[in-house]
Order: structure tokens, then C-alpha cells, then sequence
């Protein structure tokens, strides 16, 4: 078993449901992440992976990419963005991956791993004889370490406001939902 250092999480539907939708649908639990170029950790995880590939046979598809490169050849902006200045690293499984929160607790159903959080991930590097040999990276478990603070948007609203603040006091906002004293 082989843990990630800290990263940023990709599209993480299929972290939660088999990928059977598209032209290239497995029908396996799916998930990416993306590393920042030049940190010390992540270069010498970087370099371990690969090693560990080119000695399984080195062929043309990596378990990590070159982010920049991913990016030149896309047309997808967002998966560009995404991608820039980055080394990029799928998992795959047939099998349901845990998700736990830093203390190796299951999340709850209503904590939901999305692009952005950090994480990290616990991964089977695998190695295969096909097209020439390599490693594939068979997802284990993801361990959310930070949430993306506001969701989808939020960066849009510049400095935060005074005011109401979701889990800071007894008002729920909701209706109906006032304590009585009478």
C-alpha cells in the first residue's frame, strides 16, 4: 500500500458510483487528484511512482502526468486550469473505496469528497504486463484533510461579510425552528 502526499481532488463523482457513463466508462469507482510542481515531497513522490513504472516496463501511459502536458492537448478550459503546473495521478477500483476524515473515521453520508478539498489517497501500485507493462494505481481509501471552504463559486464574492455564519449559533433559519421560552 502506498499513500499520496497532500492533494487536490478532481472530479469525484465516481468516488461514490461506478463510472458507466461516456465513451471511455470502466465500470470502476474513479478518482483524480492533482499536485503542485516543485514541492520537495511531491517531486521525490513524483519520481518514486514513476521509477516504479519503468521498471514494470515503462510503456506509453504513466500512473502520474505531466499536468502541462495534459493541458496543451485538451479543449476542455476547465480541465486545462485544472491541469497547468500541476503532475496529475487517476486511481481506479472495482470496489467501493473508504472515505475517512484525518482520524480514519467513515465520513458521514452528508460530508461529500468534491474538486478542490484536500486529500489523500491510499493506493495499490499494481503492475501489468499489457502494452508493453507498467503500474496502475488501485484506489483504496480517501482520507478528506481540508474542505474547500464555500463551495462551487464562493471565491466569486471577494472579502467575507459580516453576518450570518452557517453552524455558529441556535438560529437554524429555518421556520418554525425558534425555541420557545413561553
Amino acid at each position: 500500500m502506498t499513500v499520496t502526499p497532500r492533494a487536490h481532488a478532481g472530479y469525484s463523482k465516481n468516488l461514490y458510483e461506478l463510472d458507466t457513463e461516456g465513451k471511455f466508462a470502466s465500470n470502476k469507482f474513479k478518482f483524480e487528484v492533482r499536485f503542485p510542481k516543485g514541492d520537495e515531497e511531491v517531486e521525490t513522490y513524483v519520481k518514486s511512482i514513476l521509477k516504479l513504472h519503468k521498471s514494470a516496463g515503462n510503456n506509453q501511459y504513466p500512473p502520474i502526468r505531466d499536468g502541462d502536458d495534459v493541458a496543451k492537448k485538451t479543449d476542455n478550459e476547465k480541465r486545462a486550469s485544472f491541469a497547468k503546473g500541476h503532475w496529475l495521478q487517476s486511481f481506479k477500483s472495482d470496489y467501493e473505496p473508504a472515505l475517512v476524515d484525518t482520524k480514519k473515521t467513515t465520513l458521514p453520508k452528508n460530508v461529500v469528497i468534491m474538486g478542490g478539498d484536500e486529500v489523500k489517497v491510499s493506493f495499490n501500485p499494481r503492475a501489468y504486463d499489457m502494452l508493453g507493462g507498467g503500474v496502475s494505481n488501485q484506489l483504496n481509501a480517501v482520507m478528506l484533510i481540508a474542505k474547500v471552504v464555500g463551495g462551487r463559486g464562493a471565491a466569486e464574492f471577494g472579502e467575507d461579510e459580516d453576518g450570518f455564519v452557517a453552524g455558529s449559533s441556535d438560529d437554524t433559519g429555518v421556520e418554525g425552528d425558534e425555541d420557545d421560552d413561553d
